[in-house]
């Protein structure tokens, strides 16, 4: 890959943050990174905006030739169904994502069935496109390993690829201590655990990457990044700033509140016998993002003018970070 990789890394929930890093990457020429999960983005649907992978890929591509467009958690079990991954992969690499996170622990926690299926994915989405690459590993939610394990799973999937194949595989996720809840980052960081597995990707001559880097301080985002880390992915932090900008709105807060009570997603974040009704500003400030591509929600939000200071305070969250990555 000819573009320069990204510190920053943004989740892709709203045509909003899609805009503003495109037009931070151009006003600064510092590249920025958009991590759709198949659940924003996919083949065959997609909440963010909307879009589909193919039209995806196509609007960033006309705007910014900055943006790093990589799958987050691509593979088995990963979308809004069950099913094995590769017919999201086929679109991703045949519509030209620069990098695929392949995540196939959520169903394969076990290291020797985890390295096999992220090889066979590999081989899969190397004869799409040779020129995709590869981010592999997982963040500690899904499967907590050590410097040891991610050691021998990056030598597991090494011995079963080609040179031609491994020669892609760009970036290993590291666990240094993330962890979020209820809008907080409540892992407990370990910098010996950070500076081992930096120097494990550093053997494999990848390149490391933290996931869940959400509401850390710069302090704290400042010392991962002395202690060698490359890259790191932000999401639900940055959605956040969006939707606090409209929930301030009482017209737009209630037009989230009910298209998330109906689509039924607020469900997958809150505990048996958690109230709505009494908690509305927690399942919008959870769930509001949901509901952006609605168009009564849409509509809304261009009537009363709220896209360009979201935008503009999207921008300042993206400048936060990166002043001291």
């Amino acid at each position: 890959m000819s573009k320069q990789m990204p510190k920053l890394y943004l989740g892709a929930m709203s045509k909003n943050i899609i805009d503003a890093a495109i037009e931070y990457s151009a006003d600064t020429g510092e590249a920025v990174g958009l991590i759709p999960s198949r659940r924003q983005v996919d083949f065959n649907s997609g909440y963010a905006n909307n879009w589909k992978t193919k039209e995806f890929v196509s609007y960033i591509r006309k705007r910014s030739k900055l943006i790093v467009i990589q799958r987050d958690h691509g593979g088995p079990n990963q979308g809004d169904n069950e099913d094995d991954g590769m017919e999201s992969f086929f679109y991703d690499s045949s519509s030209g994502f620069d990098l695929i996170h392949i995540d196939p622990w959520k169903k394969y926690p076990s290291l020797e069935k985890a390295s096999e299926i992220t090889a066979n994915c590999i081989k899969f989405c190397h004869l799409v496109n040779p020129a995709c690459e590869y981010e592999i590993g997982t963040e500690q939610a899904i499967r907590k390993y050590e410097s040891e394990e991610l050691d021998l799973f990056l030598d597991l999937v090494r011995n079963k690829t080609n040179d031609a194949e491994w020669d892609k595989v760009r970036y290993a996720v590291i666990q240094s201590g993330t962890k979020l809840s209820s809008g907080k980052n409540t892992g407990e960081f370990d910098k010996n655990k950070l500076e081992r597995m930096v120097k494990v990707c550093s053997a494999h001559r990848l390149l490391s990457k933290e996931h869940n880097g959400d509401y850390l301080n710069q302090d704290q985002i400042k010392i991962r990044f002395e202690w060698g880390l490359d890259s790191i992915n932000v999401a639900p932090e940055i959605v956040n700033i969006e939707s606090k900008i409209l929930m301030a709105n009482p017209r737009v807060s209630d037009l989230m509140f009910d298209e998330c009570i109906a689509s039924g997603r607020w469900e997958k974040w809150f505990p048996k016998g958690f109230d709505p009704y009494i908690n509305k500003e927690s399942v919008v400030l959870v769930c509001g993002h949901y509901s952006y591509s609605n168009p009564i929600v849409s509509e809304a939000i261009r009537e009363l003018g709220l896209n360009e200071e979201i935008k503009k305070q999207l921008r300042v969250g993206i400048e936060r970070i990166l002043l001291c990555a």
